[in-house]
């Protein structure tokens, strides 16, 4: 659901990230959350705390896809105290 207009973007970018694999499709889906949060900066109405943290996303995900970064998942094990975990979500250079 999300507890605000950040949070909502946030988590469709957390969707297509779960849905594309490919590097081209996931820095498309930052470019669509870097807007998002450009918007949210720039609109009157958005609490200064939320504005402060969409700069951030802004930030953080044109980099992000200007620069390509993406990392291709490996199936590994990855620990984390005792439990043995094989996500495929988990971002883990093996």
């Amino acid at each position: 659901k999300g507890i605000n207009t950040l949070d909502k973007a946030c988590l469709s970018h957390d969707i297509a990230y779960a849905t594309h694999r490919d590097t081209q499709s996931r820095n498309k889906s930052d470019d669509v959350l870097s807007a998002r949060a450009s918007q949210i900066v720039l609109d009157e109405d958005t609490p200064e705390y939320e504005k402060k943290d969409a700069k951030l996303v802004n930030a953080i995900m044109a980099a992000k896809s200007r620069f390509g970064l993406g990392l291709k998942l490996k199936k590994c094990l990855v620990v984390y105290g005792t439990y043995l975990l094989q996500p495929d979500w988990i971002l883990a250079r093996c």
